[in-house]
């Protein structure tokens, strides 16, 4: 691969990711930046690969930030006593490695196995 062709790829590969990044489509970005990677990399253009790498770094911490929401925001709307069913404001939440369990089910547990 020639200058010529490794700028006509970088200036495809920008155009490419300027739009993707405006829908914030974190994995169109990544997938077609480790195609031009692979590309460069093939071509013994290791500097150019490697810019590639540094290039998806934001990306990669965009995408990261998008599943950490979708996880905060799922985990949120699950919450609620997994005996009973309740979610808060009505009772409060205990939480152990995957389930919940409220104050009332708490003390109806404690009231049976003091009984």
């Amino acid at each position: 691969m020639d200058e010529k062709q490794a700028s006509e790829l970088f200036k495809v590969i920008r155009s490419l990711w300027i739009e993707a990044s405006r829908r914030e489509d974190w994995h169109y970005i990544i997938m077609t930046g480790l195609f031009a990677h692979n590309i460069f990399a093939s071509a013994d253009r290791t500097e150019d690969a490697n810019l590639i790498i540094d290039l998806l770094l934001p990306a990669i911490d965009g995408l990261k930030k998008k599943r950490a929401a979708e996880l905060a925001q799922n985990n949120h709307a699950n919450m609620t006593c997994s005996f009973c069913g309740k979610a808060p404001p009505e009772v409060r939440l205990g939480a152990g490695a995957s389930t919940y369990i409220c104050n009332e089910c708490v003390g109806k547990f404690s009231y049976l196995l003091n009984s």
